[in-house]
């Protein structure tokens, strides 16, 4: 079920662009329950180096531009344990009462899990771009990696440190958002920290 509601995505992101955005291709998504548990769906680009079966079974074709798109979900039992190479997760509950939950983004040259989302060239994402997009009105694909935490109850604090240029952080209810440009995710700079709370 998971795998196709992503293909479902994809879809509606190919026709029309309308509810959902270039950020959306790369994409790490986490969905958590009240005894912080859950579900989560990564979306990441590769681009084969042959062509597929169609394109192999085609005829009065140029085949220009390739890249794929590939869907991976899956269950965690605890999210503290949770990791997508070095991006980490932490969560607990306070003394208070309310709930955390903290996810931890290396930066710089060695952070692997920005590279395994995104093993693009500046060149590869321009052709991955003409793929999605023969008409090209789509300039950045895969420039960005989007994080999206759904939250068992409405967040109540979030945050991101330290600032920095270019992250894009927006919560609605229990829906928080946090889009990376690629640039800062590789670029030098101490780990960001990405705060959720919820009561």
């Amino acid at each position: 079920m998971k795998r196709f509601w992503g293909l479902s995505v994809l879809a509606v992101c190919i026709l029309g662009m309308t509810a959902c955005t270039e950020s959306d291709v790369i994409a790490v998504q986490v969905q958590l329950r009240s005894d912080l548990s859950g579900t989560v769906l990564v979306s990441s680009l590769m681009v084969p180096r042959e062509g597929g079966p169609v394109e192999r079974g085609s005829a009065g074709v140029a085949w220009d531009h390739r890249v794929n798109l590939v869907f991976s979900s899956g269950s965690f039992e605890q999210v503290s344990k949770l990791k997508v190479e070095d991006l980490t997760f932490s969560g607990g509950t306070m003394p208070d009462g309310f709930h955390y939950v903290v996810v931890t983004l290396p930066r710089g040259p060695q952070a692997r899990w920005a590279r395994t989302l995104a093993p693009l060239s500046a060149a590869e994402r321009k052709k991955a771009a003409a793929a999605f997009d023969p008409e090209n009105r789509l300039k950045r694909v895969g420039a960005s990696v989007k994080l999206r935490v759904d939250l068992p109850a409405p967040a109540v604090g979030h945050g991101i440190t330290p600032a920095v240029r270019g992250a894009e952080e927006s919560v609605e209810n229990t829906r928080a958002v946090l889009v990376l440009p690629l640039e800062v995710a590789t670029g030098p700079g101490e780990p960001l920290k990405w705060h959720l709370t919820w009561q």
